[in-house]
């Protein structure tokens, strides 16, 4: 970090990122996640820089790595071998009108011989600020979701980005319904995070 002055103006925003499941319990396997010890202490530390410098673009994401350090061991086990970092940026363009939280990137072979990185994860320092620690998790989860291992036919491993599993537009689903068999086990999902959330309290 540079040692020119912080303002006022370089403290993040208040987002109104919140949403109605993302005060619900989550269902067992995020309870257990979030009380893994290398998820616990993670949580403990501090999230971020409290301000930020204009001179800065990128800082280094501790919590956000030591998140997803802990969680290539639980939920990415195929990712252990890979040399995955975390990095702020003070925000994020949005995109269609939504908030971008994160964004991955795979790191290309040039870049990745000086810079030791398979894959680069920029977080949205002034939204990660307000998120609470189950969202910190979950998008950190959300993020390292994406990046993908393939052998070629030639036996050569390539980095990949794994899209989504679910592609609508809200606006189909309000007129049609749950009408694809993705979208109906989407609801599915939610429908059971719902429940489980009153009955963990």
């Amino acid at each position: 970090m540079t040692g020119s002055q912080l303002t006022s103006s370089s403290q993040p925003p208040m987002p109104p990122i919140a949403t109605a499941t993302a005060t619900a319990a989550p269902p067992d396997i995020g309870r257990r996640i979030l009380d893994l010890p290398p998820i616990t202490a993670a949580l403990l530390a501090p999230a971020g820089p409290a301000l930020w410098s204009d001179d800065d673009v990128y800082r280094l994401a501790e919590q956000p790595q030591a998140i997803g350090d802990a969680l290539c061991l639980e939920t990415h086990r195929h990712l252990r071998a890979e040399r995955i970092g975390f990095v702020f940026r003070r925000t994020l363009s949005d995109k269609g009108g939504r908030v971008t939280l994160a964004t991955t990137s795979v790191v290309g072979a040039k870049l990745g011989f000086f810079a030791a990185l398979d894959f680069l994860v920029e977080v949205n320092w002034a939204r990660w600020m307000f998120l609470t620690p189950l969202q910190r998790v979950a998008l950190v989860d959300h993020e390292l979701s994406h990046c993908g291992i393939e052998t070629t036919a030639k036996g050569e491993i390539r980095r990949v980005l794994i899209a989504h599993d679910l592609e609508e537009f809200r606006a189909i689903v309000a007129r049609w319904g749950l009408w694809k068999s993705d979208v109906a086990h989407f609801a599915a999902q939610l429908d059971l995070l719902a429940g489980a959330g009153p009955a963990a309290q």
